[in-house]
């Protein structure tokens, strides 16, 4: 997802250049893991001259393969992406020499020294804040069950439903205890 934008800086404030994005980017999360993916990015990129650089603004689709945090089965989730950031040339576009060093920013997105807007670190931050902490596969999700691990989706357990603290073992003993002479 990389734009050449030497037009575009040289083009005056206010110019608009927009584009259809439909691309495949490296799943960073697994890749450690060894399971690398790819993740679909679909949507529309609008980029705007401004007086110091690019102004993007992207509205996009992800599709990210994810693992439901309550019965742990795979998924693919749908996580929808607004970037709004402005990017920053390092060199002058009129006659290529570097930008002073008080010019050139030390954080945000940068167009490099072949005016090349690459926008998959933004999309790659973007979809890091816009991902669930714990995504689910359906907000009725039962889960699995805490004792044998069976999917409650799928299957009813046969486990005692009643969690109990088992700091009150021995009172539950005598309890049980005291019923049992009593009959």
């Amino acid at each position: 997802m990389e734009y050449n934008v030497a037009q575009i800086l040289k083009e005056g404030m206010g110019y608009i250049r927009e584009y259809d994005v439909e691309e495949y980017i490296d799943d960073i999360r697994h890749i450690s893991e060894g399971c690398g993916q790819k993740l679909r990015v679909a949507g529309r990129a609008r980029l705007l001259r401004t007086d110091r650089g690019i102004w993007l603004s992207a509205t996009l689709e992800a599709q990210v393969p994810d693992i439901c945090s309550r019965c742990l089965i795979y998924i693919n989730n749908t996580i929808d992406i607004g970037i709004e950031e402005e990017f920053k040339p390092v060199i002058d576009i009129e006659t290529a020499s570097p930008l002073d060093n008080d010019d050139v920013p030390n954080e945000g997105f940068l167009i490099d020294q072949n005016n090349i807007l690459s926008i998959e670190d933004a999309i790659r931050q973007y979809l890091d804040l816009n991902s669930p902490m714990k995504p689910i596969c359906d907000t009725s999700c039962k889960g699995i069950c805490l004792t044998c691990g069976i999917n409650l989706n799928e299957n009813a357990c046969c486990c005692d439903a009643e969690m109990r603290d088992p700091r009150w073992g021995d009172l539950e003993r005598l309890t049980a205890e005291w019923e049992d002479r009593g009959r």
